[in-house]
């Protein structure tokens, strides 16, 4: 009897081209049932437990490897930080042929990032380690509802802000026969569910309706007041933050503990 036993899988690293990380010594982090040590473009993952396929090990691992670039993307997501799975190496843990070894290599598609920009950076270090992150499918899917509105440029921000807000405010479930007092249960539910102080839901919920000009506004009440400079930066520090927090609640199985308030995110200036 066969008795197969992953013992490493390589994944590349790839990123923006206007980034290297040349001279990033080798980073090495330890979870437990696995090591994974980044160098020279490579990510090498050690198993420290026993998985007997690569698939297997494959879910134990990638999660992981997402919120990493997750963690990479809410820092800089200009540069694009992306692993890609290339190959197991499997061992027979009871060959019939001392010696026997298994070796299953599999491709993963290129996904080589360009830009026009031509300003480029060199990294002395790998993106920090994700911390208390899993990406559930909410947490992805706003995500990819924010990368669109700041990488892909595919989405406006306040039609994007607004979004969030109302995802974060089904979260909890809750409802309620009339709109105005199901909009505030729901508002209240989301704020306690993800520890979220109301003051930034509600600021999101009052500029996401009353600011935008002619160009962004989701209402009539916002065509004449275009975002400010301010409004902008506030808006994008906001949705990194609630990108983060619905992360971090995953990870947590429930509200994180430390609050998200005003005094976390940039001065909202005029």
């Amino acid at each position: 009897m066969n008795d197969p036993h992953v013992v490493r899988l390589t994944y590349r690293i790839e990123k923006a081209e206007t980034v290297d990380f040349d001279k990033a010594p080798p980073l090495t982090v330890d979870r437990g049932a696995f090591r994974v040590t980044l160098d020279a473009y490579k990510a090498k993952v050690e198993m420290m437990d026993h998985f007997a396929s690569a698939e297997e090990a494959r879910k134990a691992i990638d999660p992981f490897l997402r919120a990493w670039e997750l963690e990479a993307d809410l820092r800089n997501s200009s540069e694009r930080f992306r692993f890609v799975y290339e190959t197991a190496e499997i061992i027979d843990r009871a060959p019939r042929e001392p010696g026997a070894v298994l070796q299953v290599a599999k491709m993963g598609s290129s996904v080589i990032f360009g830009m026009n920009a031509v300003l480029h950076v060199s990294r002395a270090k790998w993106p920090d380690p994700p911390q208390d992150l899993e990406v559930s499918p909410d947490a992805d899917v706003l995500w990819r509802r924010w990368w669109l509105h700041r990488e892909e440029k595919q989405e406006r921000l306040l039609s994007a802000a607004y979004w969030a807000l109302t995802m974060l405010e089904e979260a909890p479930g809750l409802a309620a026969p009339e709109r105005e007092r199901r909009v505030s249960k729901k508002r209240r539910g989301a704020s306690k569910m993800f520890n979220i102080d109301l003051d930034v839901l509600n600021t999101i919920g009052e500029l996401t309706s009353t600011r935008g000009g002619a160009d962004e506004s989701r209402k009539a009440e916002g065509l004449t007041a275009p975002l400010s400079r301010g409004e902008r930066q506030w808006f994008d520090a906001a949705f990194r933050a609630l990108v983060r927090r619905v992360a971090e609640h995953a990870y947590h199985g429930g509200p994180p503990p430390k609050p998200l308030t005003m005094n976390d995110l940039p001065k909202l200036t005029p």
